[in-house]
């Protein structure tokens, strides 16, 4: 049986949609983003938007849930876990505690993202943003071109901050009415 050639060309581009959107690596929630290399490197690959994602001044979200902001920038925060870095990494409000997690940035927006906006804290204690490069942990050099997210795209990056309590850590991306708010 021969197909009309428009029947063979849907049927090619949906194996092709099919094969591009598989990942054999997530980060487990929307924004999807393939990730391979060093963690202090944001990866810039295959990161879906997610169409259902919640407002980030939503309540009630979890590790692993996408929320979009204003600006139409969608974060994805995993399920942070706590790690020691180097003793000369500083602790500044003395919470004792340091916790990493894998944070996937997508840009909606018809600006590019440049990671020098990006607002993050932890709680319970002072929750202030760590950046350990020895261990893969911040969004790196802020200033590069090559790490800001052009409209589109996306990227994943290894974040962390300190916190007294790493059982029953929140994070904040973002800030005032604008913010997302992530826990268990």
């Amino acid at each position: 049986m021969k197909l009309p050639r428009t029947a063979l060309v849907v049927i090619i581009m949906a194996v092709i949609t099919l094969v591009g959107c598989s990942s054999p690596t997530s980060t487990g929630g929307n924004p999807s983003a393939q990730t391979s290399g060093d963690a202090s490197t944001p990866t810039v690959t295959t990161v879906v938007h997610d169409a259902n994602a919640a407002a980030c001044a939503s309540a009630n979200l979890k590790f692993g849930d996408t929320c979009e902001d204003q600006s139409q920038i969608q974060y994805m925060i995993d399920q942070p876990v706590e790690f020691t870095p180097p003793s000369d990494v500083s602790d500044p409000a003395g919470d004792g505690h340091a916790v990493k997690m894998t944070m996937t940035v997508f840009n909606g927006s018809s600006n590019v993202w440049d990671p020098g906006m990006l607002v993050l804290s932890c709680a319970p204690g002072g929750g202030l943003a760590l950046v350990d490069p020895s261990s893969g942990v911040g969004w790196p050099d802020v200033s590069s071109e090559q790490d800001q997210v052009a409209p589109g795209q996306g990227a994943t990056a290894t974040v962390g901050c300190w916190t007294t309590d790493p059982a029953s850590v929140q994070v904040q991306v973002g800030n005032g009415n604008n913010a997302g708010h992530w826990s268990d």
